[in-house]
């Protein structure tokens, strides 16, 4: 949702959900801040999500935020990602975080910490945790997801990543 979606206007979000089927999975993001204070607003949306089984949508803009107003990629997602605090909530079956990476890969380690030890904890619940990593730019985006997620499987069993096809120029590269 955009951020002048506020909490006057969940019960527009709850009847557009409603004209789903039950059992279609819904994952909602909020950027309003009267959703991150921890007050009756937040409140309120969770325990719908939580009674719908939806998924509340964890944005995690750290990384994009904690680099330096450079590029042109940069400033626009700046300002257009909302500076919101990660609250790492898991309303439903498949909680999704998504992780907009700071542009020099090295940089995110230390804010990707918290979720090395938070996605392993939702899976043991049974749940199914999905996380989109991007970047202002998208360029270094593919190379983060893949050491992100090497640093994901030294704490949890997961399968190692195929090769994926390669940048222009070379045939492929290696992920793992």
């Amino acid at each position: 949702m955009p951020a002048i979606f506020g909490p006057e206007h969940v019960d527009q979000l709850k009847q557009f959900c409603a004209l789903f089927p039950k059992d279609f999975p819904i994952g909602v993001e909020v950027r309003h801040p009267a959703f991150f204070s921890k007050g009756n607003a937040e409140r309120d949306l969770n325990a719908w999500l939580i009674e719908k089984k939806y998924d509340r949508i964890i944005m995690d803009s750290r990384p994009i935020f904690a680099a330096r107003p450079d590029t042109e990629a940069i400033i626009d997602a700046q300002q257009k990602k909302p500076k919101v605090p990660v609250h790492a909530i898991a309303t439903a079956q498949n909680p999704m975080v998504r992780f907009i990476g700071h542009p020099l890969e090295n940089k995110n380690y230390d804010l990707f910490t918290p979720w090395l030890s938070k996605l392993p904890e939702w899976i043991k619940q049974g749940r199914q945790p999905y996380v989109m990593i991007h970047t202002a730019d998208n360029i270094v985006a593919p190379e983060l997801a893949a050491s992100l997620y090497r640093q994901l499987q030294s704490n949890i069993k997961l399968p190692d990543l195929n090769t994926f096809p390669a940048s222009k120029g070379s045939t492929q590269i290696q992920m793992f």
